[in-house]
């Protein structure tokens, strides 16, 4: 499922030209722990890790170092629901930087 998940981010990445670390590990307080992806720039100034089933020590970890959460189930790339999605996280960098797809149909 977590393999299923960091595909889905990666293709988003190659597609609308973001920046994705898929999967990704985070250390804190000597244990580490796994994230199917950080979509960089997108919900919080250090970007949001995703996960596909929920746990409590991921999200208190993931806050705690100052990054937004989602859990998300996996499935197949869809771009508009990946636009959507990061649309309502919100971009976390200067307005002029935003990608082009991010203010199309808006």
């Amino acid at each position: 499922m977590a393999a299923q998940h960091s595909a889905r981010w990666n293709e988003a990445a190659r597609d609308l030209g973001i920046r994705v670390t898929a999967p990704f590990k985070l250390e804190r307080d000597g244990t580490a722990y796994e994230f199917d992806a950080l979509v960089h720039d997108f919900g919080s100034e250090r970007g949001m890790l995703l996960f596909a089933e929920w746990d409590d020590t991921k999200a208190r970890a993931a806050t705690a170092c100052g990054f937004g959460y989602s859990c998300m189930e996996p499935g197949l790339y869809d771009r508009a629901v990946a636009i959507e999605v990061m649309r309502d996280w919100g971009w976390a960098r200067d307005v002029h930087s935003r990608p082009p797809w991010y203010d199309d149909d808006r």
